[in-house]
C-alpha cells in the first residue's frame, strides 16, 4: 500500500498541451525534461529545474557573533512538475517550487475550489480563506479547532469572496483531507500508475454542480485572477476610454479621505495645478487624450490640502476607475484596481431588492451644487424642522457613535452622504446599522441621545423611550447626494447596491425599516 502523501494538482486550460504553452518563458532554458517509463499506463512528462545550492541570507549576520564554521550551510530548494494526460486534458502535479515553472495563465483558476466544494463534507470544514472587496483588500483565514459547518466561520456570503476551503471529504477513500483554491491539495495514498485515473475522476468532480446544494453563492461574485481575462477586460476599458464611451465608467477615490479637509482634486503634479471639486473622468481625459494601460497605472491623481501648493498624488488613475461592463455575455466590475465577475442573476436580485427601498412619499430637499454635507445638514435641519445630530457623537463602551445626521419627527434616523465611491457609501450603510443597534440595545446611549434632541425639540425627545424601543416606530433613511437622476437607484455602483442590500437585510432583521432617498444636487 503506497504511503499517504499530500499531492498538489492543477488543471491546465483546455488546449494547453505543448511545453511552450505550459512552461514559463523565463524557465524554459533552465529545466530538464524527463520521460515517463514505458510501463507507466498514461502519457506525461516530468520537468525539473536544476537549482544550485544558495547560502541563507542570515548566515553572514550570525557569523559575526558565534564561534564555528558555517561555510557548508546551504539551502537547496527544488522545483519540479509532473504533467499527466487524462481525458484529452493535462494536469500538473507540482513539487517544491514547481508552480513557478508554469506559465501564469495556463491553469484553470477555480479548479481546486470547485473540486473541494464538490467532495468535502459541508459539516466537516476546518478552515476558510476569504477576502473582502472593500477599498483595502483584507484576506482572512479562519480556522476551527474541530470539524465545523459553514456558519461557524462567519462568512458573509454576499460580501466575502471564498478563496480556499479545507476540510474532510465525504468519501474517505477519495482522500483523508481536501483543500482547494486554484490548486487542489489532497492527502491520499494514490499509486503512481493510477494518477491518470484519479485525474480523470477529478475532472468529473470539477464539472459537477453538487456544490450548489451548500455553496451556490460562490457563483455570485468572483475575483478575476486569470491574466488572460484581465488583459481582455483592460483592452475593453481602453477601447471605451479612447472612444469616449464613458457609460458605466467614472473616477472615485480608492481609499478613505476627509473631503472637508481638502481643496479638491488635482490631476497634475505641478505647482498650483488647477483643482476640481470632484474627480471627473472627462477632465482627466482632456489632459491624457489617448491613454494607454501604462498611463492608467502610472499617472497619479489625488487631493490637495488647504495651504499646500502641490497635490498629494498618491492614487493611480487605474485604482480610481470604477467600471461596470458586459464582456462575452458576463458582467464585470472594476473597483479599486481589481476586476470582479458578477453573476447577472445576482445583479438583478440586488437591483430589485434595492429598488424596493425607495419610499413612495418621503423625500429630502435638493443639495446645492458643491455644497458640503455638513452645510447641507445644517441648512435642511433649519428649514425642514429636523434635529441636526451631525458630528454629535454619543459614547458606547468608550467608542464614539454618531446617531445620525438628521432626526425626523416620525423617528427617521437620516444618514446623508455624497455619492463619491462604493467604499464611502459602504461606510455610511455600516453607520446606520451600528447606530440602530446601539439605539435598540443601549439605555445610556438613548438617554444621552434624548438629552441632545431635547435641546432642539422637546416633543421629539419624548419619542425616545427609556426602555427598549419598539423597532417598528423608527426607520433608517440613507440620503445619497448625486446629480445622476437616470435609472435611480440602479445608477449607484454595483458594490454600493450590494452593501445597501446587506444593510437593509440587517436592519429589517432588527425590525427597523430601511429606506433610500436620492438627494438631487442642483
Amino acid at each position: 500500500m503506497p504511503k499517504s502523501r499530500q499531492i498538489r494538482i492543477l488543471l491546465l486550460k483546455d488546449g494547453y498541451s505543448s511545453d511552450k504553452e505550459i512552461i514559463s518563458e523565463s524557465k524554459r532554458n533552465r529545466v530538464k525534461v524527463l520521460s515517463l517509463r514505458d510501463d507507466v499506463p498514461f502519457n506525461g512528462r516530468f520537468f525539473l529545474e536544476d537549482r544550485s545550492p544558495t547560502r541563507p541570507e542570515w548566515v553572514q549576520y550570525v557569523e559575526e557573533g558565534i564561534e564555528g564554521d558555517l561555510s557548508a550551510l546551504n539551502n537547496n530548494s527544488n522545483a519540479a512538475v509532473l504533467l499527466v494526460e487524462a481525458k484529452r486534458r493535462v494536469f500538473a502535479i507540482t513539487y517544491g517550487y514547481g508552480r513557478n515553472l508554469l506559465s501564469p495563465d495556463c491553469w484553470v483558476r477555480d479548479f481546486g475550489l470547485k473540486v473541494t466544494l464538490n467532495t468535502v463534507d459541508p459539516k466537516s470544514l476546518r478552515s476558510i480563506d476569504s477576502r473582502s472587496f472593500e477599498e483595502f483588500t483584507v484576506t482572512t483565514r479562519k480556522q476551527s479547532t474541530r470539524e465545523s459547518p459553514l456558519h461557524v466561520f462567519g462568512l458573509n456570503v454576499s460580501r466575502d469572496l471564498m478563496r480556499q476551503v479545507m476540510g474532510t471529504p465525504k468519501d474517505k477513500e477519495f482522500a483523508t483531507m481536501v483543500a482547494g483554491s486554484d490548486v487542489l491539495i489532497i492527502r491520499s495514498s494514490i499509486p503512481f500508475e493510477e494518477l491518470a485515473d484519479r485525474c480523470e475522476d477529478l475532472l468529473k468532480k470539477y464539472k459537477d454542480d453538487a456544490y450548489k446544494a451548500n455553496f451556490a453563492f460562490i457563483d455570485n461574485l468572483k475575483s478575476v485572477r486569470d491574466p488572460s481575462i484581465t488583459k481582455e477586460l483592460d483592452e475593453v476599458l481602453l477601447s471605451k476610454l479612447q472612444s469616449r464611451d464613458l457609460d458605466g465608467i467614472h473616477l472615485a477615490p480608492p481609499e478613505p479621505f476627509d473631503p472637508e479637509g481638502t481643496d479638491g482634486f488635482v490631476y497634475q503634479k505641478r505647482k498650483n495645478a488647477e483643482s476640481f471639486q470632484e474627480l471627473d473622468l472627462e477632465v482627466w481625459l482632456a489632459i491624457h487624450s489617448a491613454p494607454s494601460l501604462e498611463t492608467l497605472k502610472t499617472a497619479k491623481i489625488g487631493p490637495r490640502h488647504p495651504g499646500n501648493e502641490y497635490g498629494d498624488m498618491k492614487w493611480s488613475v487605474y485604482s480610481c476607475l470604477v467600471v461596470e461592463t458586459n464582456h462575452k455575455q458576463q458582467f464585470f466590475v472594476l473597483s479599486c484596481g481589481d476586476w470582479f465577475e458578477v453573476e447577472k442573476s445576482f445583479v438583478n436580485r440586488v437591483s430589485n431588492r434595492v429598488g424596493k427601498l425607495v419610499p413612495s412619499s418621503f423625500s429630502l430637499p435638493d443639495a446645492r451644487l458643491k455644497e458640503r454635507e455638513k452645510a447641507y445638514n445644517a441648512r435642511i435641519g433649519a428649514s425642514e424642522g429636523l434635529v441636526v445630530l451631525d458630528c454629535k457623537c454619543k459614547r458606547v463602551g468608550g467608542s464614539p457613535i454618531e446617531p445620525c445626521d438628521l432626526l425626523g419627527s416620525s423617528g427617521q434616523f437620516i444618514h446623508v452622504k455624497k455619492k463619491t465611491r462604493s467604499a464611502t457609501l459602504s461606510h455610511l450603510f455600516e453607520q446606520g446599522i451600528i447606530s440602530a443597534e446601539c439605539f435598540l440595545s443601549d439605555a445610556p446611549f438613548r438617554k444621552s441621545l434624548r438629552a441632545e434632541v431635547a435641546k432642539a425639540d422637546k416633543k421629539l425627545a419624548k419619542k425616545i423611550p427609556e426602555e427598549r424601543p419598539n423597532p417598528s416606530e423608527f426607520s433608517v433613511v440613507y440620503g445619497i447626494v448625486t446629480d445622476r437622476a437616470n435609472n435611480w437607484p440602479a445608477s449607484l455602483p454595483f458594490f454600493s447596491r450590494l452593501h445597501l442590500m446587506n444593510a437593509a437585510d440587517h436592519l429589517e432583521r432588527l425590525g427597523i425599516k430601511c429606506e433610500l432617498v436620492r438627494i438631487h444636487e442642483a
